[in-house]
């Protein structure tokens, strides 16, 4: 009917259009690698944490409460993770640390994951592994990358996020299957197959935080907004630095802590150079 494609077409218009918007900007290209490229290895992980804990608890009789009870222990631990750091780190960790800093913490430990899983392929060794990235996804790394919309636009922060979030997700989660069942439940065959591309994902997820930490640290000091089309400053603003919000303890805070760091050392190397002239 007309009201079916109606809708087919307003779901279309709206995915094409969120992916014009990501594709258009290089920093919101690199807030879809934040996103996506750590859930293909989330994706393959729990997949082998699985078949090995099936393989564990046996076939016989009893053996799906048994594995019922691991998955149970699991959630619980990744949940009391989360609890943890969202109570009394995650606070403290963007005030010392800052956003740029922050973002580099949940890949490398992801990197470390992934080879210490593959070195040990031990249920207790992934199973523990598994339930703290879980953890740290929900406590440190999401909230870290919401805070990235921050110098965007409505329209990247609604329309573009939608996208990623609903599609670049989803792709990201089948890519991650497409991998995993080419190993058809033998733990040795997803070994072989998969440590090359999770070791590979987990690099450039590196790198891509490292990027998008640096860009999102020049855009809040310059004070500016990446827009459809265009990178400028908000409305009614002038470019400029921006001013470092300080604490009741006079400690700066968090996502302007670098910042303010890097332009002390400029001054002071400018005071020296006036110096030496003199």
């Amino acid at each position: 009917s007309d009201g079916e494609l109606g809708f087919v077409g307003r779901i279309i218009t709206g995915f094409l259009d969120g992916l014009r918007l990501v594709l258009s900007h290089g920093y919101v290209m690199g807030v879809l690698g934040i996103s996506c490229l750590y859930e293909v290895v989330l994706t393959v992980l729990d997949y082998e944490m699985k078949i090995i804990g099936k393989a564990r608890v046996g076939d016989g009789r009893g053996a799906a409460g048994r594995f019922a009870e691991l998955m149970g222990h699991f959630g619980q631990l990744t949940n009391a993770v989360s609890l943890l750091v969202s109570l009394f780190l995650f606070s403290a960790i963007m005030r010392r640390l800052g956003v740029r800093r922050a973002l580099l913490i949940f890949p490398t430990l992801l990197l470390g994951a992934v080879v210490v899983t593959f070195a040990f392929p031990n249920l207790w060794v992934i199973f523990v592994c598994m339930s703290f990235l879980k953890g740290l996804t929900y406590s440190l790394n999401e909230p870290a990358k919401e805070m990235l919309y921050m110098p965007t636009d409505n329209d990247i922060k609604y329309r573009a996020k939608a996208w990623i979030d609903v599609f670049g997700s989803r792709l990201a989660k089948a890519l991650g299957s497409s991998i995993s069942n080419r190993a058809r439940g033998d733990p040795a065959r997803l070994a072989e197959l998969a440590w090359l591309p999770l070791l590979f994902a987990s690099v450039v997820l590196l790198a891509v935080s490292y990027y998008v930490g640096w860009r999102f640290q020049r855009l809040v000091r310059d004070g500016l907004v990446v827009e459809r089309g265009a990178t400028r400053p908000p409305k009614g603003l002038s470019p400029g630095p921006a001013p470092p919000p300080v604490s009741d303890g006079g400690e700066r805070g968090g996502v302007g802590d670098e910042i303010d760091d890097e332009d002390e050392e400029e001054d002071d190397d400018a005071g020296d150079g006036g110096d030496g002239e003199g």
